[in-house]
């Protein structure tokens, strides 16, 4: 997992936070308010929950493996300005 120093490095990132399975923030980041830093580590770990969720009823459902946010190691594109990997987000 790169770390927030390396996303930062990212073309146009503006911040980058850590955030905890629950949405809680940790570290973080560039010129971010903590208050905003806050919410956005909230939404990024519904997303990976969401993610998770659809990935586990995907693979009952069909049989199939493979549709699992997780393992993406380009990251996923959460929303327009979000990078996401579990517990990272860098923001463009």
């Amino acid at each position: 997992m790169p770390s927030l120093d390396e996303l930062m490095n990212l073309p146009g990132a503006t911040g980058a936070i850590e955030f905890s399975c629950i949405g809680e923030l940790g570290d973080m980041r560039g010129e971010l308010e903590r208050d905003f830093a806050e919410v956005v580590a909230q939404m990024c770990a519904a997303n990976m929950a969401i993610y998770r969720m659809q990935a586990t009823g995907w693979a009952k459902h069909t049989g199939e493996q493979g549709f699992d946010g997780d393992r993406r190691k380009s990251g996923h594109r959460a929303a327009p300005g979000f990078r996401l990997r579990p517990g990272i987000s860098a923001l463009q």
